[in-house]
């Protein structure tokens, strides 16, 4: 299966890779797997890296992907996403459109370093304040 899901900083973030092709029962595998894994863990940030999957879906069923892995979380916390190395900008763009009305704190990057001093950063107990806020800068 193209998906390992994993606790990071002691069980304080979860983490997600895929890569490849996944289907929709793996993607769906993947979400609550990270759904369990929050929950067991008392975790407080996402880490979602899904560079090296494949460009296969329209930007449509990407927003459905979105929003199926934000239902299953239950919750709103801190998601630091590593979006696919093929999106291109209008698929990027058309994929948020899609999604307004979730309440998620999300920060786009391109490096996974640099994802996680986001989430450290955002996890600090006066920052623990979910927001809804979907940049797509490129840390």
């Amino acid at each position: 299966m193209p998906v390992k899901v994993e606790l990071l900083e002691d069980g304080l973030f979860v983490s997600m890779i895929c890569w490849g092709v996944l289907s929709r029962q793996e993607t769906g595998w993947a979400h609550e797997t990270v759904r369990e894994h929050v929950v067991a863990a008392n975790a407080i940030g996402i880490l979602v890296d899904v560079r090296d999957t494949e460009i296969t879906s329209t930007p449509a069923y990407s927003a459905e992907i979105v929003e199926n892995f934000i239902f299953a979380l239950e919750r709103s916390l801190p998601i630091a996403f590593l979006p696919p190395l093929g999106w291109s900008e209008a698929h990027f763009e058309r994929v948020w459109s899609l999604v307004p009305e979730l309440d998620i704190w999300v920060e786009v990057f391109k490096a996974r370093e640099a994802a996680l001093d986001w989430l450290r950063i955002a996890t600090e107990p006066s920052d623990r304040t979910p927001q809804s806020d979907r940049k797509k800068a490129a840390h």
